[in-house]
């Protein structure tokens, strides 16, 4: 008999947050349609196939995870993957597929860098307090990047890994949230 006390405590919804960032690319596209050609039947496929292989190659991941190792095993770890290598190969591959597992971070990060500066460029375009970030003549909007950087440099240096996640991840869940009751509420007055 599975037990569901655990989807009621505060962990399991810290657990979420991560999942959420699985899935927050989808997001980030609406961001880049200046550099999509012919944005307006492409975002909409690519953003139904991405977020498709993203849930079924998130499942079989964790499917893999706890078929392989017991639960108490990745219980308050970070380095599952590795934890999870480990067991079915040896410590030799576990150090391999551990690098590989960082450069695939290291690729998402750069995504999220190239994604972040246009996202503060966008909003500079529409509000004035922000103008000294916009990018007007449809180059790198690097002013921009320099302040996600300043903003990054700063959460790495105040912050650990775990409370900034979690900070971001309430802050991200909460501008959702909003962003869906504004439209609905729009939708209803509309």
């Amino acid at each position: 008999m599975v037990s569901f006390t655990g989807f009621y405590t505060p962990a399991f919804a810290v657990a979420l947050i991560y999942v959420g960032y699985s899935y927050s690319g989808w997001n980030a596209a609406a961001y880049i349609t200046e550099d999509i050609r012919n944005s307006k039947k492409s975002l909409p496929w690519a953003l139904l196939r991405g977020t498709f292989l993203v849930m079924v190659l998130y499942i079989l991941l964790q499917y893999v995870f706890l078929k392989n190792v017991p639960v108490d095993e990745l219980k308050g770890k970070i380095d599952v993957g590795v934890i999870m290598v480990k067991r079915l190969f040896g410590d030799k591959k576990a150090a391999f597929w551990g690098t590989m597992i960082s450069f695939l971070l290291i690729s998402s990060v750069s995504a999220m860098v190239w994604v972040g500066a246009r996202v503060t460029s966008s909003i500079a375009s529409d509000y004035h307090l922000w103008r000294f970030f916009r990018n007007s003549n449809g180059n790198v909007p690097k002013r921009a990047l320099w302040l996600q950087c300043l903003i990054a440099s700063i959460l790495i240096v105040t912050g650990t890994f775990e409370k900034i996640m979690v900070y971001c991840g309430f802050l991200l869940t909460l501008s959702t949230m909003l962003v869906v009751a504004g439209l609905l509420y729009e939708r209803t007055r509309n």
